[in-house]
């Protein structure tokens, strides 16, 4: 039957047929059919035929194969053209009657041969045949018009935070496999990452629609951060107008509705490839720390101010947290119940009750308690008044080096830089240093009013973060404010100190690392910088009366204080 091996074709359509035909194989069957007109006969009369008599539709059949080759089909004119060429060479069918003329009767035969009985399995055959070819031509005509898209498996989920999907679309949970050329996920809001298989990480921020590829991600609209592995590398991220082809890197991506589109590159270099239909409108090699937007409106790409940290580069679902590449953990921060990346509330702090709580409490107060863990903060082990040796960590560390106290202290800890006297004689304003005023979100601080002291959890810290605690870094001092308010004290109250001294500490695991007594507001802002290692369990921060022997107007707060943290 012509030049082809006919075993070997019928062993790949079989494999076909049962789905388990490789990479390899496909290609071989391929070059099969390309390459001998019979062969394509043979595979169609053969593909159909079984999807007839097993009950099959052809198109499904067809439609359903695991392999993504859409871009070569069956040409109906090579196959039409195959068809007349055949009809041409074919040998003459004898007819009905000269096939008689030759039939001879055998005696032996009980009953002799039946034409009425040939022409009805002729008439069915033939409509079998008819139908084949039917089913054939429509499916060659489909697969030119419509080329069939196949679905791989090629990601998967690997967590969320707050994730809300659209009623009308399809939802992931974590651990599910995600497969190409489905409809669009829509997201409403939320956080969702996603692992290929060639490692490329990525993170998806709500509201987004999205649609998975083999090697890239299609954004509709949506913010998507992207950490190629090298196995990934020219993974793309496309948007309606917009190309982003990965060179060995880390980028984010936001997509407007209306298209508009801006590239952060965060590390590495991007190939950034702008076009409205068939028009090449901006191409680009983008380097790290270098931002671009694309209007399609206007056809301009212009070159903007680089803002990686606003995508999500690391979620867990375990502690809630959404990574957007910090490098500084605010601990002021987390005395207003955050976790360190801006989700505390400014002016809240820890009352002696242990609370994190709005604190407005004015006056002065006296201690109950010698060491309070703080239940609500995974982050904060504890709060103290200290007096001489005193208790500072739920170890049971106790700190011998304070100086005496009165044991009073002045509004709790705060997130925040603000104070204000009972007596109305200083109006509530925010506290100051070196002439930069602090107690905002750009200008965190942590208000300590002496006698008070603060601990916290390193070891927390670090497996949340998933990061290491490097370093401390922080000002210190009585704020700059008291000299705006002297005349006004004076003016009006019975005891006013003029040149008020307070003392601050920052302790280690029991062991100061940093100690300066008897500072007053003449002394402006003093640096802290201290290095940390991973075996550092508990940082405790603490400001005392100072020499004087009293902590009336000791206005004293720890300024920017921040965490380095490398991964």
């Amino acid at each position: 039957m012509s030049d082809f091996d006919k075993d070997l074709l019928d062993l790949l359509i079989q494999k076909e047929l049962d789905g388990v035909l490789s990479d390899e194989e496909f290609e071989q069957l391929e070059s099969v059919l390309k390459q001998d007109d019979s062969a394509i006969r043979y595979y169609s009369k053969n593909m159909v035929l079984c999807s007839l008599f097993q009950g099959h539709d052809s198109l499904e059949l067809f439609s359903t194969t695991s392999r993504e080759k859409t871009d070569e089909v069956l040409d109906i004119n090579t196959v039409m053209r195959s068809m007349a060429q055949n009809e041409q060479i074919a040998q003459t069918v004898a007819t009905e009657s000269e096939v008689a003329a030759d039939v001879t009767v055998n005696s032996k035969l009980k009953k002799p041969f039946c034409f009425k009985e040939l022409e009805k399995f002729n008439k069915v055959f033939n409509a079998m045949v008819a139908l084949a070819a039917v089913l054939m031509f429509m499916f060659i005509v489909y697969v030119n018009i419509y080329p069939p898209k196949y679905s791989v498996s090629v990601a998967r989920v690997v967590d969320q935070i707050g994730v809300v999907w659209d009623d009308n679309s399809a939802s992931l949970e974590s651990s599910d496999r995600i497969m190409t050329n489905q409809l669009p996920f829509v997201m409403k809001a939320g956080v969702l990452e996603i692992l290929y298989d060639n490692g490329v990480n990525i993170l998806i921020e709500g509201p987004a629609e999205f649609r998975i590829g083999s090697r890239d991600i299609f954004v509709s609209y949506g913010r998507v951060f992207s950490k190629v592995s090298e196995k990934g590398l020219g993974f793309a991220i496309e948007s309606p107008f917009v190309q982003f082809v990965d060179l060995g890197t880390e980028f984010g991506v936001d997509v407007e509705h209306n298209g508009t589109s801006e590239l952060h590159v965060i590390d590495g270099q991007v190939r950034f490839y702008a076009s409205i239909g068939e028009e090449c409108l901006s191409k680009k090699i983008v380097y790290e720390q270098s931002a671009l937007r694309f209007c399609p409106q206007s056809g301009a790409t212009d070159y903007i101010a680089y803002m990686g940290e606003k995508y999500a580069r690391k979620i867990s679902s375990e502690t809630g947290i959404v990574w957007r590449g910090q490098k500084k953990l605010d601990l002021a921060d987390m005395v207003g119940g955050g976790d360190g990346f801006g989700t505390g509330r400014l002016n809240d702090g820890i009352s002696h009750k242990g609370e994190i709580t709005q604190l407005n409490l004015l006056g002065v107060q006296r201690k109950n308690k010698e060491f309070i863990p703080i239940i609500s903060s995974q982050f904060i082990d504890g709060i103290f008044v200290p007096n001489g040796p005193t208790h500072i960590d739920s170890a049971g560390t106790v700190y011998s080096d304070f100086e005496s106290t009165n044991d009073k202290y002045y509004l709790g800890v705060l997130n925040g830089a603000w104070h204000q006297n009972k007596d109305a004689s200083v109006p509530r304003h925010s506290l100051r240093l070196g002439d930069k005023v602090y107690g905002s979100q750009g200008s965190p601080a942590i208000y300590i009013h002496a006698n008070q002291g603060i601990t916290f959890d390193l070891a927390a810290i670090r497996k949340y973060t998933d990061m290491k605690a490097v370093r401390l870094s922080a000002r210190c001092g009585i704020s700059d404010t008291y000299a705006d308010y002297a005349a006004d004290m004076r003016a009006v109250r019975n005891f006013y100190i003029e040149r008020p001294q307070a003392s601050f500490y920052v302790i280690v695991d029991g062991k100061e690392r940093f100690v300066r007594k008897d500072v007053t507001y003449l002394d402006g802002a003093i640096e802290i910088a201290i290095e940390l290692d991973s075996n550092d369990r508990y940082l405790t921060l603490a400001t005392t009366q100072g020499s004087d022997n009293s902590n009336d107007g000791d206005w004293t707060f720890f300024a920017g204080p921040f965490l380095d943290l490398e991964q």
